[in-house]
């Protein structure tokens, strides 16, 4: 009798063992998994390459439509003359000197141009919003510096939000794109304009949409569930919960 307790007391202690060390194994794997879901941004310093992004100053600005007050002077909005297009192209006049810059709309109606200024990665920028089509946003970043405009920042797709993002300054470029959302994320590393391309940095995900309360809601397939992510420390780190679309 002795010799049979002590074969099941020996025997629930083997299984109580191995099933501790298969709990610990799965807690293990599981936190491998939600580390190797942890996206390390690599951050790129922005290339001013084209018109979109350089101030030429010029005499003739063709037909003014719109003039508009500002702080350092006037913004103004003019089409450029045997436009079949009739696009709308953006302007400065600081002084007695005409600065232009890209096309921000199209046709008569201006009510969707804006212009304020914004304190925006650590600057003071005049910030404007136009479209080039129906659902095609842009936004340049206007920066004066001794009554010289240049722009600091243009965003394809128009900003979605400039501001603080863990602590550190931001704007967050973001658009649809069919049934997708792409997303770019720009910040400074010291005096050094850089982003970090949203879309292509999560395995190339379907789609990257910034939620209301700035969390990063990621796809990546069409008809996959979202994942939520959380920025931190440059990093973007998994919630543990799903997002409705809405949110």
């Amino acid at each position: 009798m002795k010799y049979l307790v002590a074969c099941l007391a020996i025997s629930l202690s083997l299984f109580g063992v191995t099933s501790s060390h298969e709990d610990n194994s799965a807690t293990a794997d599981s936190a491998n998994q939600d580390q190797a879901r942890i996206i390390s941004l690599q951050f790129e310093p922005i290339v001013n390459e084209n018109e979109k992004i350089t101030f030429v100053q010029g005499q003739d600005k063709g037909e003014v439509i719109e003039r508009r007050k500002i702080a350092d002077g006037e913004f103004f909005l003019y089409k450029k003359a045997n436009d079949l297009y009739e696009e709308l192209y953006g302007g400065l006049r600081i002084g007695e000197k005409d600065y232009h810059f890209g096309q921000i709309g199209y046709g008569n109606d201006t009510s969707a141009i804006t212009i304020e200024s914004v304190e925006a990665l650590g600057r003071k920028l005049l910030k404007v919003n136009g479209f080039r089509g129906a659902n095609y946003r842009v936004t340049y970043y206007l920066h004066l510096q001794n009554q010289v405009p240049s722009v600091f920042l243009y965003v394809d797709g128009g900003a979605h939000y400039e501001g603080e993002l863990d602590g550190d300054p931001v704007i967050i470029g973001s658009h649809a794109a069919s049934t997708s959302f792409q997303t770019i994320l720009y910040r400074m590393e010291g005096e050094k304009l850089v982003f970090a391309d949203l879309n292509k940095q999560l395995h190339e995900a379907d789609s990257v949409r910034v939620t209301d309360n700035l969390l990063f809601e990621v796809r990546h397939q069409a008809d996959s569930i979202p994942q939520l992510y959380t920025y931190q420390n440059k990093r973007l780190l998994p919630l543990t919960r799903t997002a409705p679309v809405s949110e």
